[in-house]
Formats: C-alpha cells, sequence, structure tokens
C-alpha cells in the first residue's frame, strides 16, 4: 500500500559504474570504495565475477586485509543468470555489491548480442528456420536487459558496476582527401547505449584508477568520485555511504577537491559516441548546440566537419 512522507534521502541505494580498460584500475578501486561503502565491513562486501576466478586475485585487497564474499558467474552470461548471482548475494546480507563485469551481459558468451543474433523464425514460404533481422530480432533481449537493469536499481544492496572500455575508432577524411583513423581520447564503455543513464554516477578510470573522467554526475559525489585525479579510497566510499545515510548535509563538504572540478554532464557525439570538447572561442555546450541545431543532431567538432563536407558535397 503506497503512503506519504516527508522526504528523506535515508537507506537510498545508488548504482556506481567505474568502466576502463585492462589495467585501469576497476576491480581494485571498486574494492576500495566499497570497503567503505560498506561502512569498513569487509564481511559485507561482495563480489559478482564473471572474469573466469580473477576476482579471488584480490582476496587480501581490502585495506583490513581481511575477505570478502565472492560469487562466480560462469557462461552462460545472460541477464537471467546476471539476476540469480545478485541474489544470492542479497540473501547473505552483504551491504555492497560488486559485479565485475557488466559488459560480458552486454557482449559476452550468451548475453545480449549473442542471444539476439540466435534467434529464429519459421519462413512459411521456403519452409526453413531463418535468422531474425533487423530491429526485430532485438525485442526480447533488450526486455530481457530491461529487467536486468530494472533488479540493479531495485537491489537491497548498493551496486557497483565495472565495465569494460575499449577506444572507439572511425574513418573520415584529412584535407587532402586522404582517408584516417580517428580514434576517441577516452575509451567507450562496452555495454547496451542507455546502460549509463540508469546509473547514479559513472567515471572513466585510467592509470590504474589514479585518473578519471566523469560520465554521469551526482553532485555531493563529485568530490569523492570525480576529482580528475588521485585515488578514490575507502575513505571516499565511507563519506558516501554518510551522505546516502543522512548523516552528513553534503559529501562535499567533508572533502573539498584541490579544485574544483566542473558539474556540468559531459556530451556525447551521436555519431562516434566520443567526448563533445571545446573548439576555438567555443565551449562544448556551444558546439553541440550549434550542431544541433545545422545537422539536426548533437555532435563534435570533427563529425561537424565532416558533416559540412557532405552537405557542401550534396550542394
Amino acid at each position: 500500500m503506497m503512503k506519504a512522507e516527508l522526504v528523506s534521502r535515508q537507506g537510498v541505494k545508488a548504482v556506481f559504474a567505474f568502466s576502463g580498460s585492462t589495467g585501469g584500475g576497476k576491480t581494485f578501486t571498486a574494492l576500495q570504495f566499497a570497503y567503505g561503502l560498506a561502512n569498513k565491513q569487509a564481511h559485507k562486501i561482495g563480489l559478482l565475477d564473471t572474469e573466469n576466478g580473477r576476482g579471488r586475485l584480490y582476496d587480501k585487497k581490502l585495506p583490513c586485509g581481511k575477505q570478502f564474499y565472492y560469487v562466480a558467474l560462469d557462461p552462460p552470461f545472460t541477464p537471467e543468470r546476471y539476476i540469480e548471482g545478485i541474489k544470492v548475494l542479497e540473501d547473505i546480507g552483504v551491504d555492497v555489491i560488486i559485479i565485475d563485469s557488466v559488459s560480458h551481459e552486454w557482449e559476452g558468451e550468451g548475453g545480449c548480442i549473442e542471444i539476439a543474433d540466435s534467434q529464429t523464425k519459421f519462413n512459411s514460404y521456403t519452409k526453413k528456420e531463418e535468422p531474425i533481422q533487423g530491429m526485430e530480432k532485438w525485442l526480447k533481449p533488450k526486455m530481457r536487459h530491461k529487467k536486468f537493469v530494472n533488479y540493479l536499481l531495485m537491489c537491497k544492496a548498493q551496486v557497483i558496476c565495472c565495465l569494460r572500455a575499449l577506444p572507439k575508432t572511425r574513418y573520415d577524411t584529412d584535407e587532402k582527401g586522404k582517408k584516417v583513423v580517428i580514434t576517441t581520447e577516452y575509451p567507450i564503455p562496452i555495454c547496451e547505449k542507455n546502460f549509463m543513464y540508469e546509473v547514479t554516477h559513472s567515471v572513466i578510470l585510467e592509470e590504474q584508477g589514479k585518473k578519471q573522467t566523469t560520465m554521469k554526475a551526482h553532485e555531493d559525489f563529485i568530490p569523492h568520485l570525480s576529482r580528475g585525479n588521485g585515488y578514490i579510497t575507502c575513505e571516499d566510499g565511507l563519506a558516501v555511504r554518510k551522505w546516502l545515510d543522512g548523516d552528513i548535509p553534503s559529501a562535499k563538504q567533508t572533502q573539498p577537491p584541490p579544485s574544483a572540478p566542473t558539474t556540468e554532464t559531459p556530451i556525447h557525439c551521436e555519431d562516434c559516441n566520443d567526448f563533445v570538447k571545446p573548439h576555438g572561442d567555443y565551449s562544448a555546450q556551444d558546439v553541440a548546440a550549434n550542431t544541433k541545431k545545422k545537422y539536426g543532431k548533437t555532435l563534435c567538432a570533427d563529425c561537424g566537419a565532416a558533416a559540412k563536407a557532405c552537405k557542401e558535397a550534396e550542394n
């Protein structure tokens, strides 16, 4: 039965996302942050490991040196198997669940991409089973993925999602008309394209976790998760936990950063998915607004130049 009450953040659950390439520091950073988020209680942390047992290498990596709970998730990496693994950890009463890695749910063995590509239907004309094509093949996988995301959002514990990330490349033409390969400045997380919209706070980790690039920010978590430089520690996790429990008015008041980072949400190019960055005298917001007005979609400066060239060629 629904009831009305005065709003309070006390006891609210959050979903965090740490993305990065190999060696980016995802797992180690997640464990340090989780230790504080669990009020420095090792037995309140659970790790759901899809990385063929690599999570066991971190058995003594918590600041206290104690062990945490561990669940191995083997293929197939279906959304339902992820939910099953989360439930196992919920049932033993952990406060923080680390999922390493969520990327397998999308592109791993038995993940959503494989589910979509493996579907067939009977063709009454050829009398044969044929692969389902186009958007139709994504209907069921997307529904199954959505159930997984909804379960994350309703989880009884705080959730930290680790995701693999890779640089994205695309072909373009330089000023001499020669084809060139352009690589994004930051690695792009491997996941369903809307997944990052669902998390509370998301960062891309580099240099073994020392450097962070913010993808989605919650204002009160910026001093602890988005300083830009410097490792994320258990003290950051503890400060965020106190804020979530309503013990302090604002997490950013407990540990101000050396230099305040921007709170503006990063903008992504709709063509290459790279971050839209300032160009010349124009801010990132100006570049995004101008390309949206001219070409009907938000583009970075490079993709905007390519769109301009195509438009001129058509005329």
